[in-house]
């Protein structure tokens, strides 16, 4: 049996303990941008990427592509995912 082959970009975003300011992106568009609480579970999807900015990091996991991140970062840290079709993007070293 052949792996089916993902044509969209997926993630699903859980957020626990503390809550998180979060906003979710897609190819130059806001998905969602709001302050979340304990409990809040939602799944977004987009042909190529997802762009994923949580502001309390310890408090949000993520799943992207199938895969389990868990905790995206610590306690009170911005941090931001990308999410493909395959996976996580990795993202190089800021410009400049």
């Amino acid at each position: 049996v052949r792996p089916v082959a993902r044509t969209t970009a997926a993630v699903v975003v859980r957020v626990g303990p503390g809550g998180s300011w979060l906003r979710v992106s897609a190819a130059g568009r806001t998905l969602f941008e709001g302050t979340v609480a304990d409990g809040w579970r939602q799944a977004f999807i987009d042909p190529t990427e997802l762009r994923v900015r949580a502001g309390n990091a310890g408090a949000v996991a993520m799943t992207c592509a199938g895969k389990d991140l868990g905790a995206l970062g610590t306690t009170g840290a911005v941090v931001t995912v990308r999410c493909g079709r395959t996976g996580p993007v990795p993202t190089g070293p800021a410009p400049g």
